[in-house]
């Protein structure tokens, strides 16, 4: 019971909503670390405050959230309290792009500029990018997968300047994003895994690159429902079921695949199940 409600007590602390938050704790949910990251970032004091009252075990869900949402305070008190996984903080500093929480990780001993180059693409701080490369990151592919995930060409392009060379894993997390340009430039520069972009869309909901893995040679059509199923989006859903009945494919029939398959049925008749 406690396993089935761990991520909704994140959930219900990052809306904010202390109502539902009681609701999974009187179910069992006790992952209060990872609700106290929740309650950071939605901003809740209330939620803060009770998830500490209950008693944290591990400060850093707490830490990372703090980094994220640029809480120079918050970050201190968490490494008052234990906090100690700075290379995670640094990530989310970048990410939020504070250089005032990146300064004060430096003082207490952060110095995976690695993670914090992956960081800064993911959040497209430019002026970060270039700290992290000037401190001596050279994590370029990934750097690359992280500023096509987060959508940002112009970052994208630096990293390949700088040596990035993966396009196959960077047209996948480029079809994940949803950004066609960075797509365009994964294929210029060579990428031809279409099924795992195929599956990236699918995931990532955008059914205009879907539809465009399809049309460049993806084939692994049960994947990208796996994939479609699990964000629930049913207009690629039911592409895909299309297909794989024109193609006499037999549908999964795993538990996630059941609601779709069963909305998807409504309005068509679904054969080979």
């Amino acid at each position: 019971m406690i396993i089935k409600y761990y991520y909704d007590l994140y959930d219900a602390a990052l809306s904010g909503n202390i109502k539902w938050v009681d609701f999974f704790m009187k179910r069992g949910a006790n992952y209060y670390d990872e609700g106290l990251s929740g309650a950071i970032q939605s901003g809740s004091l209330e939620i803060i405050e009770l998830m500490i009252e209950k008693g944290i075990d591990d400060w850093n869900h707490g830490l990372y959230a703090a980094c994220l949402i640029k809480d120079a305070e918050l970050v201190e008190f968490m490494i008052d309290n234990g906090a100690n996984n700075l290379d995670r903080a640094l990530y989310g500093a970048c990410v939020g792009g504070s250089l005032e929480i990146i300064k004060l990780l430096e003082e207490k001993g952060a110095t995976n500029w690695n993670s914090g180059l992956m960081g800064a693409c993911f959040g497209n701080h430019l002026n970060i990018v270039k700290k992290m490369l000037k401190y001596g990151a050279k994590n370029f592919n990934d750097a690359l997968y992280s500023a096509c995930e987060g959508g940002h060409l112009e970052l994208a392009e630096l990293m390949i300047e700088y040596g990035a060379n993966d396009f196959n894993t960077g047209l996948g997390h480029a079809c994940m994003s949803g950004s066609l340009e960075l797509v365009e430039l994964m294929i210029t520069h060579g990428a031809k895994d279409w099924d795992f972009g195929f599956i990236s869309a699918c995931y990532g909901n955008s059914i205009d690159l879907v539809n465009l893995m399809l049309d460049r040679g993806a084939t692994d059509l049960k994947k990208g429902l796996d994939a479609a199923c699990k964000n629930g989006n049913l207009e690629i859903i039911n592409l895909l079921i299309e297909k794989m009945i024109e193609k006499d494919i037999k549908i999964p029939n795993t538990l996630h695949v059941k609601f779709s398959i069963h909305a998807h049925t409504k309005t068509k008749t679904v054969k080979n199940i």
